[in-house]
């Protein structure tokens, strides 16, 4: 079994919801048993490949994304405690392919994954009803996104196959111009600890430093 990401939650402890293969959902409470399985729970025996904070912490504390349940990749949130409720159920976009990368900022929520495809939702409610109604977002790319991370709602990346990084500046996304392209290997992953301080890992043993 091969876990796939993991995230530390707002409510109730909080805990660290560890997700992967075969909808492996574990969680690493704060206190308590050092380990709970809540397989069950996410009712779905799909790979899963992205969780993500909520940081408004109301009624989904964790965002989760997977492989392809019938035609779109599975997308859940978790309250935090028992229970995973579905997203993208009510009407609206979703994704066609697999979903590899979530994004909580403070007003929207976003989903990424094959093809460069991305949707997004207001952070407003909970898991139910209009609440997990997602819209298509024009990504300006057709190759998979892999990660997702911003510093700001206007200063969002997300990073991909073929050596694919994009940026949103508030009102679109671009492709992110590079003096020295990267080679065109998947890139997995991206973090910061501001807007000028950013690395991108990939394949090959790929690292790439944004230092301006």
């Amino acid at each position: 079994m091969n876990l796939r990401a993991l995230a530390v939650g707002d409510g109730n402890s909080p805990n660290i919801l560890v997700v992967g293969d075969g909808g492996t959902a574990l969680v690493l409470p704060a206190s308590g048993p050092p380990l709970v399985n809540h397989t069950a729970m996410s009712k779905t025996l799909a790979n899963l490949y992205a969780v993500a904070q909520n940081p408004n912490a109301t009624k989904d504390d964790l965002l989760i994304g997977g492989a392809v349940v019938l035609t779109q990749g599975l997308a859940e949130s978790w309250d935090g405690a028992n229970t995973f409720n579905p997203q993208m159920t009510a009407g609206g976009a979703n994704i066609a392919g697999n979903i590899y990368a979530l994004l909580c900022g403070t007003n929207t929520f976003y989903a990424a994954g094959d093809m460069g495809a991305i949707v997004s939702r207001t952070s407003a409610g909970g898991a139910g009803g209009g609440a997990n109604k997602w819209s298509s977002v024009t990504s300006t790319v057709n190759t998979t996104l892999r990660a997702m991370w911003a510093t700001a709602e206007n200063n969002i990346y997300a990073v991909g196959d073929g050596g694919t990084i994009i940026r949103y500046d508030g009102t679109k996304w671009g492709k992110v111009p590079i003096v020295t392209p990267p080679p065109p290997v998947s890139l997995r992953a991206i973090w910061g600890s501001s807007a000028d301080n950013i690395y991108v890992v990939g394949d090959g043993g790929l690292v790439l430093h944004y230092l301006p």
